[in-house]
């Protein structure tokens, strides 16, 4: 997952055919709310760039971070797609070039070998089922973390024990609460709801209630809930605290709660993380395990670390410090590190991924 040295192999230059094989998979990847912030450029030379499509951000990111975790799941995806066609990809990753957000730009050589992880791409999903309490394997623990052996700067950290999985629950609750009561979260989150069949094939991005396992009748009810004054006037009655509750209990429910952290919380860092998150996820597919990803926690506690949460109105800001002194406690061997993901894993059936747009790329003739 490294930058590899280009050597003196010669490029491989993809076909049309094979191009649309690599970019299909790189858009599998998860994103935050399905957001899908990537871009594709394939150049006269055969080199293929990853960009940042910054049009696609989610409002709530903080540096970027989730759409670098985003691009990085993305392109570990298509970096195993190049080694099921015999090819190894070097990756390269340049600051920027031109004035465009090119956050990767990959060169594929003879020689690839096929990861197995590579067989999961269209199996992975995410799973929001209520999961058994008991814990997972070490065995599927060490497994995750040999995915992730040669990306220096990612760690992997466990709960398992009932306590301090009840405390964590408290504390996803508390942080959904806040996102349910502060108007751009709102906002944010209704924008990216797809309440039909038909809104969810028209845009193929977004959050499709579908995937989301409500109970029924639930996404009729949240339909009404769009609509910012009367959310407001159902909070003051406890509606952000009703909500959250089931936040708390998809936790409660669980018998292994992960956390994904990165030494380096550069751009590059988040990228790099994302490859691992992707390569840890794939793997517990492959182990016939459920993954659910949690994401307001390491939202708020971004912002926090980062010193944004200033912009939050004050009686959040003090909420989100408790919220970080508590999960510290939880996680100490993760104080000073960047969080990619916290998650929910387990055994349970089924799963839903939400659509995907056909890759959205651009053929470059010459030099820009």
């Amino acid at each position: 997952m490294q930058t590899e040295t280009l050597d003196a192999a010669p490029f491989v230059h993809p076909s049309r055919m094979m191009l649309d094989s690599l970019l299909y998979a790189a858009t599998l990847a998860p994103s935050p709310d399905n957001n899908q912030p990537w871009l594709f450029e394939s150049r006269p030379d055969g080199e293929l760039h990853l960009l940042h499509d910054r049009t696609r951000a989610l409002p709530s990111d903080v540096g970027d971070m989730f759409s670098m975790i985003a691009l990085g799941a993305a392109l570990e995806n298509l970096c195993l797609a190049a080694g099921n066609l015999g090819w190894r990809a070097l990756v390269r990753y340049p600051a920027d070039e031109n004035g465009h957000e090119v956050v990767a730009a990959i060169r594929f050589v003879e020689g690839g070998e096929a990861d197995p992880l590579a067989d999961f791409l269209e199996v992975r999903c995410c799973n929001r089922k209520p999961y058994p309490r008991r814990p997972i394997s070490d065995e599927s623990r060490s497994q995750m973390q040999a995915s992730i052996a040669s990306q220096e700067t990612a760690r992997l950290h466990w709960l398992s024990d009932r306590p301090s999985i009840r405390k964590l629950a408290g504390i996803v609750a508390d942080a959904d609460r806040i996102r349910f009561e502060h108007r751009p979260f709102h906002t944010e989150l209704f924008h990216q709801l797809r309440f039909t069949p038909r809104e969810a094939e028209s845009t193929r991005d977004g959050l499709d209630v579908r995937c989301l396992e409500l109970p029924l009748g639930a996404a009729s009810i949240l339909r009404w809930l769009r609509h910012w004054p009367l959310v407001k006037h159902l909070n003051r009655l406890g509606l952000s605290r009703l909500m959250s509750f089931s936040s708390a209990m998809q936790v409660w429910r669980t018998g292994t709660m992960g956390l994904l952290t990165t030494t380096d919380t550069s751009r590059l860092g988040y990228l790099q993380a994302g490859r691992a998150m992707q390569r840890v996820w794939l793997t517990a597919s492959k182990l016939g395990l459920a993954f659910h990803p949690l994401g307001s926690v390491p939202i708020f506690l971004s912002h926090l670390a980062r010193g944004t949460a200033n912009d939050l109105p004050s009686c959040y800001r003090l909420r989100v410090e408790n919220l970080a002194d508590r999960f510290e406690k939880l996680f100490p061997q993760a104080t000073g590190q960047g969080l990619v993901v916290l998650f929910r894993l387990g055994e349970a059936s089924g799963g839903a991924r939400s659509l995907r747009e056909p890759a959205r790329w651009q053929q470059i003739v010459g030099d820009r």
